[in-house]
């Protein structure tokens, strides 16, 4: 299948990324795609973290301590998103 298609969750149909209304089914679809934007994120801070410069370096557990901290302040961002979806269905 292309990439530029997504299955209906409703009907199993393709469908375009531009639709939000499948046409099969009358399913209204709303497209949450991260892997693009996480992958893109992540290049960005690996690059950051690789750059040399005349300051001081960040020793590697520091980056470490770092790392899992954004993890958390993530998940707990994507939790709060989440309770309030559910709370609206």
């Amino acid at each position: 299948m292309a990439k530029d298609y997504k299955l209906c969750p409703n009907c199993n149909n393709a469908l375009d990324l531009n639709v939000s209304k499948c046409p099969y089914c009358g399913h209204q679809i709303f497209w949450f795609d991260l892997s693009k934007w996480w992958t893109e994120w992540f290049e960005n801070i690996i690059k950051t973290i690789e750059k040399p410069s005349g300051k001081k370096q960040t020793s590697g557990c520091a980056k470490v301590i770092i790392f899992f901290i954004v993890i958390q302040i993530i998940w707990a961002v994507l939790s709060l998103i989440f309770q309030v979806i559910s709370s609206l269905f």
